[in-house]
């Protein structure tokens, strides 16, 4: 498995954000969770969202096929107010995090 980051610039500020609020280590988590899903050699493409410091993916087979997509949303606070992410969570957590939507 394999992750292909498509936006070097948006990770890199999501990953300064995130080591700001002390929270790099749970991105780095979510990351590496998308970067071992499925088997080899199915490829996770990351890419920019609208929704600050929140990612799309695609996870494609080893042709090249769409195999499903989602995002990886962060749910917290930005510039201290709360960013409404449009989505929902089966349990929230309380604390800033991102999490996987398919």
């Amino acid at each position: 498995m394999t992750l292909d980051i498509r936006c070097e610039e948006h990770l890199a500020k999501a990953r300064e954000f995130a080591t700001r609020i002390g929270v790099l280590e749970h991105l780095e988590e979510r990351l590496a969770y998308l970067g071992t899903y499925g088997q080899d050699p199915t490829v996770c493409e990351l890419h920019s969202d609208w929704a600050p410091f929140s990612f799309a993916f695609l996870m494609r087979r080893e042709d090249g096929s769409l195999w499903f997509n989602g995002g990886l949303i962060y749910h917290g606070p930005v510039d201290g107010t709360y960013t409404d992410p449009l989505s929902v969570e089966i349990n929230p957590d309380s604390k800033p995090h991102w999490s996987v939507h398919t």
